[in-house]
């Protein structure tokens, strides 16, 4: 977690502690917030805090909303906010395409997430940058007329859990997933991931 603590404040501010209510993904922080003190007025500090997810767990809406509290000596500061799903993919989430396709027709299509987004990004791209969030590329085609391509991504997260997904755009340039608009189809045996899924992808290809 990437932290800017300011002090807005009349006083300094010292002792800074800092603690996770039970979530969705069991996380926690595995170090102390360490702030160089005395943190003073109109000052800011930005840190980065070690996670893990040995918590307790416990369902949250929306799913990856995270509560969390800073104490220190003037007072406790709440707030909240939503964890980018990608960063609790894990490396051991690649499927082999017979696999993906079992499991995803596990999945009624009636319970399947439908989501649109823009890339001008051309599949490698594309197919690299998912990589670097552990969004596993299955499988990357091209309509035998070039029209469109269509990947198809396999994810697991740290409770494993499984995530599939489908994305398919139409390349002005054989090999280019798009142009403009991408459709996404995500499919998971939890079917309440899908939608925090499909918007950590659009954020990962759309930046």
């Amino acid at each position: 977690m990437h932290l800017a603590l300011g002090n807005r404040a009349m006083r300094p501010m010292s002792d800074f502690a800092i603690q996770f209510n039970k979530n969705s993904f069991g996380l926690v922080p595995s170090a102390p917030l360490q702030v160089p003190s005395p943190l003073l007025p109109n000052q800011t500090r930005e840190l980065a805090l070690p996670l893990s997810t040995l918590g307790p767990v416990m369902h949250m809406e929306p799913l990856n909303n995270l509560q969390v509290a800073v104490k220190n000596n003037l007072d406790v500061f709440y707030f909240s906010a939503l964890v980018p799903i990608h960063i609790l993919f894990t490396e051991d989430g690649a499927l082999e395409e017979q696999a993906f396709h079992s499991l995803w027709n596990q999945v009624p299509p009636e319970a399947e997430f439908h989501h649109h987004f823009s890339c001008a990004l051309p599949t490698e791209a594309v197919c690299a940058r998912l990589a670097c969030a552990n969004v596993h590329v299955v499988a990357s085609r091209v309509n035998t007329d070039g029209s469109s391509t269509l990947v198809s991504v396999s994810m697991k997260t740290s409770g494993g859990l499984w995530v599939l997904a489908q994305l398919r755009g139409g390349g002005q340039l054989p090999g280019q997933l798009a142009t403009g608009a991408v459709a996404m189809v995500v499919r998971s045996t939890s079917p309440e991931l899908a939608p925090c899924v499909a918007q950590s992808i659009d954020s990962l290809l759309s930046n």
